[in-house]
């Protein structure tokens, strides 16, 4: 962690958003009164597991979620941008490694994914000096429970969502707040988390 404090301190930025500020608040806040929304994604949402400390900061902004993660659990690629139109879509890595994700559907699809129970998807990924990797994603929805986090409770849908690449399945487990637009929990064989503070930003 030292490290990576250090490496933003010499102006390693993205999105304007430096390790620093990340680490302002990774600690429980008594009595938080207020439960943020959708609406507060303009000016920003922090979520933050606290052990081991993941913090994503979020904003949304013509329709794109623009996320910057530190991750420490990720030794290959603590930090990492991305984008993405909804998330229950993988993302668009912008950094450290460049990597476009390819859907045909449209993101309005998997505000559907209750009434649908499943949505099979062929993606694209595509990386700088690389062939173009095709991608059967398939999103499972099983079933809907309430999120508990710094005192306020969100709706979320409970997903399995499974890959397969290069004739491998890999398999992920999502929790999707609808009412925010957010993960707020995701185990897979690559990152785990499981969200326990949320903060707008002002």
């Amino acid at each position: 962690m030292a490290d990576l404090i250090a490496f933003a301190q010499k102006g390693y930025h993205m999105h304007r958003i430096s390790i620093p500020s990340f680490l302002l608040c990774v600690f429980p806040v008594a009595g938080l009164a207020y439960c943020p929304t959708a609406d507060d994604l303009m000016a920003g949402i922090r979520l933050t597991q606290t052990d081991p400390l993941v913090v994503s900061t979020i904003t949304l902004s013509d329709g794109v979620y623009s996320e910057t993660r530190l991750d420490t659990q990720r030794s290959d690629a603590p930090l990492r941008e991305m984008e993405r139109t909804h998330f229950l879509m993988a993302p668009t890595e912008l950094a450290p490694q460049p990597r476009t994700v390819i859907y045909q559907e449209a993101p309005d699809v998997f505000d559907r994914l209750p009434e649908l129970g499943t949505i099979v998807s062929s993606t694209i990924y595509r990386e700088p000096n690389l062939a173009d990797i095709a991608i059967e994603l398939t999103l499972t929805f099983s079933g809907a429970e309430r999120f508990e986090i710094s005192g306020c409770e969100y709706d979320v849908w409970r997903a399995e969502l499974s890959q397969v690449i290069s004739g491998t399945t890999h398999y992920s487990h999502l929790a999707y707040a609808p009412e925010l637009g957010l993960l707020l929990a995701l185990t897979s064989s690559s990152q785990r988390f499981s969200f326990d503070q949320i903060e707008a930003l002002e």
